[in-house]
């Protein structure tokens, strides 16, 4: 009966890869240094998915793999040489298997993989990578994929497997980013009373130092601010409001594509106050005050180069002996130079 269930399975492996004219190939656990289990797992899965869409492949994926090997009772615990890897291929009726090792070497991940013919262990194709993070290894899966395949990045075939490298994003942990973003303002503490919504615009240029524990950023940040009395206040001006300071920030890289992110920034403000009635003893002003800005928020990675965030700052503007003090949300984007 165990035997019937067994090629039943295998069956329902097989068929549709008969239907589709394509080789079975199935992705087996690499062997590790310096990276944990679950990182290997989560990359073998990422890798089945992206050789599945170069559209070159049948593939019995990890889930499927592990059913199949329970059901004929195998483990693969002590299965780390290349003739013990070709025989679970063969078992799996798969005619080629992917075998590899990830590794770390200093700050630097290794990843090398081959595509071997289950029947004669004859090399198909090979492909590797150095990266100077998992996250930039995860951006670059389907480049391996493809290279693994045969294909080109457009899903044409080439006579052979070339060898991935790191894009010019991934050329150094370090690099430039331009960040903007707009919203609103929302005035609490003493000078709620007067003031109404504010629209703020803030531009952001900053030098990133890309680690393993996160993202910190040194810059410069800038913008305007236009700001306007409640029709109730005692005197109705504008107030125009020009940032200029420093800033840290900081954005975690563990929850890719999601990620947290917190600034402090400090400097200067340029405010200028327009009234916009006449009023005795009452001028427009033009003056300069300090700053103070903390802010935090929740970002999503759209690519490499560019994300997206939401983020909510308090700005503190130490103005003629009083503090105002301005919630301030905004979306924005970044862009990595």
């Amino acid at each position: 009966m165990k035997r019937i269930i067994i090629v039943l399975l295998l069956l329902a492996v097989l068929v549709p890869a008969f239907t589709q004219d394509k080789p079975i190939i199935t992705v087996l656990d690499f062997s590790t240094d310096g990276v944990s289990e679950n990182e290997m797992k989560s990359i073998i899965s990422l890798l089945s998915s992206a050789l599945f869409q170069t559209g070159e492949f049948t593939v019995i994926d990890v889930s499927e793999r592990e059913r199949l090997l329970q059901e004929l009772e195998f483990s693969m615990s002590d299965c780390t040489d290349e003739s013990c890897l070709l025989e679970v291929g063969r078992m799996l009726s798969a005619e080629g298997i992917v075998v590899g090792n990830l590794g770390k070497v200093g700050n630097r991940y290794i990843l090398s993989t081959k595509l071997l013919e289950t029947e004669t262990a004859k090399t198909l194709n090979t492909a590797d990578g150095f990266y100077d993070d998992l996250d930039i290894l995860v951006d670059n899966i389907y480049i391996l994929a493809n290279e693994l395949a045969g294909v080109s990045a457009e899903g044409t075939a080439v006579a052979g497997a070339g060898r991935p490298r790191p894009g010019p994003e991934a050329a150094s942990g370090n690099y430039l980013s331009l960040t903007s973003g707009a919203g609103l303002t929302i005035v609490v503490g003493a000078v709620s009373d007067a003031m109404g919504l504010g629209i703020p615009g803030l531009v952001s240029f900053t030098y990133n130092l890309d680690r393993d524990w996160g993202i910190l950023g040194l810059g410069v940040v800038t913008g305007v601010q236009y700001q306007a009395t409640k029709k109730d206040a005692r005197y109705l001006y504008t107030l125009l409001t020009v940032p200029v300071g420093a800033e840290v920030s900081y954005r975690t890289k563990s929850m890719l594509p999601f990620f947290l992110a917190g600034s402090v920034s400090g400097g200067v403000t340029l405010n200028g106050i327009l009234y916009k009635e006449e009023y005795l003893f009452r001028d427009n002003m033009l003056n300069l005050s300090a700053f103070a800005a903390p802010g935090a928020g929740l970002g999503y990675q759209l690519s490499p180069k560019t994300s997206l965030a939401l983020t909510a700052r308090m700005m503190m503007i130490f103005f003629q002996g009083s503090l105002y003090l301005g919630a301030s949300p905004t979306f924005g984007v970044d862009i990595r130079l």
